[in-house]
């Protein structure tokens, strides 16, 4: 082996056993700063809505701005909040990056070693041994599964005209 191949791994093995250790220490920290934000931007959305009930009605006499209200509609603040740690991503070897995660608005994100990713999609296709490699694929349209609904026409049409609405040729 190289040396300079040597060095890069030390450095790299300790380099991610630090990554392991501060993480979890850093991601406290990110929570209590969170929770300091979110705590002060709840304060600030307690005076918003305060001054939001106030309503003053000016009196009929007063010339120009008789009989008008005048009050506050102010917006709630949301509080910013500082992503944490990722616990891992999809890293080629060798190419180190940095990444967001956990930025969409919806669904999950799933970061793990590939061949991990491929067990599980394996196991959840129904690629394994205890189906015999066969998967199940269910369709729905307007709430109904479709093969169900075809099949279920198909021995209707075949008890009423005697015909296999299904049969080739």
């Amino acid at each position: 082996m190289k040396l300079s191949l040597w060095i890069k791994q030390i450095f790299k093995g300790v380099f991610d056993s630090l990554a392991t250790v501060l993480k979890n220490p850093v991601n406290i920290i990110i929570g209590l700063i969170n929770g300091l934000v979110e705590g002060v931007a709840e304060g600030i959305n307690a005076v918003i809505s305060s001054l939001n009930k106030i309503n003053i009605k000016v009196p009929d006499r007063v010339p120009k701005y008789g009989g008008k209200s005048f009050g506050f509609d102010l917006k709630k603040v949301s509080a910013p909040k500082i992503p944490y740690l990722a616990s891992g991503a999809v890293i080629p070897p060798n190419a180190p990056f940095m990444a967001m995660s956990g930025d969409q608005h919806n669904g999950t994100n799933l970061e793990s070693p590939e061949r991990l990713i491929r067990k599980i999609v394996r196991e959840d296709s129904g690629r394994n041994q205890q189906n015999g490699g066969t998967t199940v694929l269910k369709l729905h349209l307007d709430g109904k599964q479709i093969a169900e609904t075809v099949v279920k026409q198909g021995k209707l049409e075949q008890m009423a005209s005697g015909r296999n609405m299904f049969a080739l040729g």
